[in-house]
């Protein structure tokens, strides 16, 4: 007698099926994904230095030092260091994936 049913080894196929398709990110959103980290990353370490040493952070509180360090000239070095990061993250990580494939 069969352990299991026909109509479980068929769920169990169409899951695994399913899983293969979906299991990778194009690389347009990967790349978006880094970027926005990157991004995340350098805000969270302007804001944190608003708040150390004898910064102004300290003395004028959380919304003067948010309104300080989100100015057009951050934003615009944001983009540009976090495309940077993503094209040295690409080509030193691009030779481990194709090693793996």
């Amino acid at each position: 007698m069969n352990k299991f049913p026909v109509q479980y080894l068929y769920s169990m196929q169409h899951v695994q099926i399913k899983k293969k398709n979906t299991s990778k990110i194009s690389p347009v959103l990967r790349a978006l994904f880094i970027i926005g980290l990157i991004i995340f990353l350098l805000y969270a370490a302007l804001l944190i230095r608003e708040f150390t040493g004898k910064a102004l952070g300290q003395t004028q509180g959380l919304l003067w030092a948010i309104k300080d360090i989100f100015t057009f000239t951050n934003f615009i070095i944001a983009i540009i260091t976090a495309v940077i990061g993503y094209l040295i993250l690409h080509f030193l990580l691009s030779p481990l994936s194709s090693k793996s494939s």
